[in-house]
């Protein structure tokens, strides 16, 4: 029992590490369009970096009271008491996340993409690949995909899906992260050979490029916002493949771009963060 226990205990130190290191990386990452980095907030006037640091450093201080029992029903297969334990879990870790930025969301998505990974890594432990299987074979036994809970909750997610038919972060993981399987190789090749800097933020505006970003629907609810992002996005990755020197202003003028629709693409930040913890999580890169 005891080196149960023991095991248990380096798992959680282990995400609690990764987890801290990709929300991070994501974070210190310039420029980004419309998001909050050391130097820019971006299209943010509700919170700035050390919003985001709060953040961050909570999540890690709860990620760390990871319940045992969590483990113990992922090795049982008992996956219906598991989702159960980690939503439960997932909703304390939100909360004392608002509490530390005094009510501001920054990182909901992240939270719930990082416990839904850190099960699909668990169940699957033999590549990333298997395992962003099992994270999605994994949500459907969260109480908000059984019972189909997201119909009665107001969020722009919600209502995307029932005015757009947009999946959005949703039908992201339970298809198996779409989005992060397309990127993560380019990611993960790119990783050694470039600015690691630059490695996350092309991963961002990949992601950008194909991702149902619902949040970019937050402060106006129109449709045609995500394609013209996307469309963008798209323009760029070309303009950077094919002069790399223009990286930086290709990344500001995206950055303006966004500023003045007042939009920030925090679902493909999550998708992001997601990806750089998958890609440490399996050794595929690393952190220094």
């Amino acid at each position: 029992m005891n080196n149960q226990i023991s095991s248990m205990t380096e798992i959680i130190e282990k995400f609690v590490a990764v987890s801290e290191t990709s929300l991070l990386m994501e974070l210190n990452a310039h420029p980004k369009p419309g998001l909050i980095t050391p130097f820019s907030n971006g299209s943010h006037s509700d919170m700035n970096y050390h919003t985001m640091l709060s953040s961050i450093r909570s999540i890690s201080n709860s990620f760390s009271c990871l319940p045992y029992d969590f483990f113990s029903f992922i090795e049982l297969k008992d996956y219906d008491t598991s989702a159960k334990i980690i939503r439960d879990f997932g909703i304390n870790v939100e909360k004392n996340m608002l509490k530390a930025t005094g009510g501001i969301n920054t990182h909901k998505g992240a939270i719930f993409l990082l416990l839904v990974l850190l099960a699909g890594c668990l169940i699957a432990p033999f590549s990333w690949s298997h395992a962003l299987k099992a994270s999605g074979a994994f949500a459907k036994f969260l109480p908000q995909y059984k019972f189909e809970l997201y119909e009665y909750e107001a969020t722009t997610g919600n209502m995307a899906k029932k005015c757009f038919g947009l999946g959005g972060i949703k039908e992201e993981v339970s298809f198996c992260f779409p989005t992060i399987s397309s990127n993560i190789l380019s990611f993960i090749n790119e990783w050694d050979l470039m600015d690691k800097n630059l490695c996350v933020v092309m991963n961002l505006i990949r992601n950008m490029s194909i991702a149902e970003d619902t949040t970019l629907l937050n402060r106006n609810f129109d449709l045609s916002l995500l394609y013209l992002i996307q469309e963008k996005s798209r323009e760029v990755i070309i303009e950077i493949n094919n002069n790399i020197s223009c990286f930086y202003d290709s990344i500001q003028r995206l950055n303006f771009f966004c500023s003045e629709l007042n939009v920030s693409p925090g679902g493909s930040a999550d998708l992001t963060i997601a990806t750089i913890f998958t890609s440490l999580w399996f050794g595929e890169i690393d952190a220094l």
